[in-house]
């Protein structure tokens, strides 16, 4: 009775070791504070052009990062890798709404397409917006729209690379003909 007992505490153990290993790693894991960026306004990240557009050191709204496993994509002036999803409408709308925004926020912009400051190798003529359903304008390239992602915690992280989550599955929004 006794080992019997120990063998189904055992069993029980490792069952529930597998369930939460999964689960962090489906990209959902181990998030009480999903986005710290986004608590107050989960529509926080912004591509701006008021005051200081650029980080102090790219001067760039937008820039190129080089990953060995995604190759050159599009980052936000901080070096956050910015993220397409593939059941989104080209050049039409943003499928992410709802609890979808809390881990990807979309990628919004208040300016005019002309003031942005784009690394060379990013084709300005591929930038745009869509508006959202809330009213929001959200920045796109080639049509897609953009977001970032609440699982990179510094800049050059591409952790979002190839999650399926929320209807379809995400990517870095690559840039291939771009040098770094």
């Amino acid at each position: 009775m006794k080992q019997s007992r120990s063998m189904v505490i055992g069993i029980v153990i490792v069952v529930g070791v597998i369930a939460v290993s999964a689960y962090a790693l489906s990209g959902y894991g181990g998030r009480s504070n999903v986005n710290a960026t986004t608590s107050v306004n989960r529509y926080s990240t912004t591509a701006t052009t008021s005051a200081a557009p650029g980080s102090p050191t790219s001067g760039y709204d937008l820039m190129v990062g080089n990953s060995a496993s995604v190759g050159r994509y599009l980052e936000t002036s901080a070096g956050f890798t910015l993220y397409l999803l593939s059941s989104d409408i080209q050049y039409k709308s943003s499928t992410c709404t709802g609890a979808c925004v809390d881990y990807w926020p979309p990628y919004l912009f208040n300016g005019s397409i002309s003031s942005l400051s784009v690394q060379s190798g990013i084709n300005a003529s591929a930038l745009g917006v869509i508006t959202r359903s809330d009213g929001s304008r959200q920045l796109t390239y080639d049509g897609w729209p953009l977001y970032r992602f609440s699982g990179d915690k510094a800049a050059g992280q591409v952790s979002g690379e190839g999650i399926a989550a929320f209807g379809g599955v995400w990517y870095a929004a690559t840039v291939p003909n771009a040098t770094v």
